[in-house]
């Protein structure tokens, strides 16, 4: 599995691309590693966004691994935004935002889409501390 990622938006958002070949082992331990390096660290919300745009073939285990680590998502997880223009990927995201019913999940079919899911998020959160 390849996954690159940048912290961007002041230490806000987490940006990550993933390409093929998936692997739900290998995420869950990208996922712990953004843990420990990020989320740990952090006194506000952080936002993730998943970009698998790029992404062709999901394993088998799709869902019940991405089930186990948002169950087991980080108490300063905000938002997580997946990019996909895949009928097969929108589906799995659908299934996972019901089923992960304490976590919110959006599902954007562009970057500039989710950059405006993010915009408005911040600003959100700003006003509210204002």
């Amino acid at each position: 599995m390849a996954v690159e990622y940048e912290v961007l938006k002041d230490g806000r958002v987490l940006w990550q691309v993933y390409t093929d070949p998936i692997d739900m082992i290998e995420v869950a331990a990208h996922s712990t590693k953004m843990q420990r390096e990020f989320f740990d660290n952090t006194t506000q919300p952080l936002h993730t966004v998943s970009d698998f745009s790029k992404v062709t073939l999901l394993p088998h285990t799709v869902i019940s691994g991405s089930l186990s680590i948002i169950r087991n998502s980080h108490p300063m997880m905000g938002e997580l935004i997946i990019i996909t223009t895949s009928r097969f990927v929108t589906m799995m995201g659908r299934i996972l935002k019901r089923s992960a019913a304490k976590n919110r999940i959006t599902l954007c079919r562009t970057s500039e889409e989710a950059w405006d899911v993010i915009n408005n998020l911040l600003e959100q959160e700003k006003r509210a501390v204002s």
